[in-house]
């Protein structure tokens, strides 16, 4: 698997002032790229984003025809975005969806959405990045765009990632790498529990969700 982080912006309210505008917050979540099996067992190769505030997985319309995956069921979803304080309800088809995790195949029942996430920006890091990141230095990453494909909320993230325990860090899918926009250069340290992950460096790539 490639690991990668995904930064996103959300709005956070200024309890404290009358205003309503909101402060632009970034947010760094972690996406994986991991093979999906089709009905003949072929595999295709999707990004998946591991959100800890969703109580519910999905996957995209789009990924979904090309699995020609059967439907097995409904679910009414009520879905909340980020920057909005309105939530509106959609019907999904629930899809059962074979993942080739770290170890083994799992079978994931998954929500069938439209849309995901859009405008993603991923960035290779190498070693010898990883190693100026750990330890503060600037570096200047090369960026290109990536489509999120799944979504794995708090009901399947253990079966891909396995159970991680951390004094450090609470949860898994929490802050991975804390970066720092500057005008050309980023920033960042790295947690130590990114390495009980068991990915290379070499595989590891920050994302920004612009």
């Amino acid at each position: 698997m490639d690991s990668t982080t995904l930064e996103t912006t959300v709005g956070i309210n200024e309890m404290d002032t009358d205003s309503t505008d909101n402060r632009q917050q970034p947010i760094i979540m972690m996406v994986l790229e991991i093979p999906a099996l089709d009905s003949d067992g072929n595999e295709h190769l999707g990004t998946v984003f591991f959100e800890s505030d969703s109580n519910a997985s999905y996957i995209k319309s789009n990924i979904a025809d090309k699995l020609k995956i059967t439907p097995n069921g409904t679910k009414q979803l009520h879905v909340d975005t980020f920057r909005s304080n309105e939530s509106h309800s959609i019907l999904s088809s629930i899809l059962s969806v074979k993942i080739k995790a770290k170890k083994d195949t799992v079978t994931l029942d998954l929500c069938e959405v439209a849309h995901i996430a859009n405008d993603i920006i991923t960035t290779k890091i190498t070693d010898k990045i990883c190693h100026h990141l750990a330890f503060e230095k600037p570096v200047k990453l090369l960026r290109q765009p990536k489509n999120v494909d799944i979504l794995i909320g708090l009901d399947h993230y253990l079966l891909i990632l396995g159970q991680i325990t951390s004094e450090l860090f609470p949860e898994i899918t929490g802050v991975l790498i804390r970066i720092q926009q500057k005008p050309v250069l980023i920033s960042a340290d790295i947690e130590k529990e990114f390495l009980q992950l068991e990915f290379h460096p070499e595989n590891i790539e920050a994302t920004r969700l612009l």
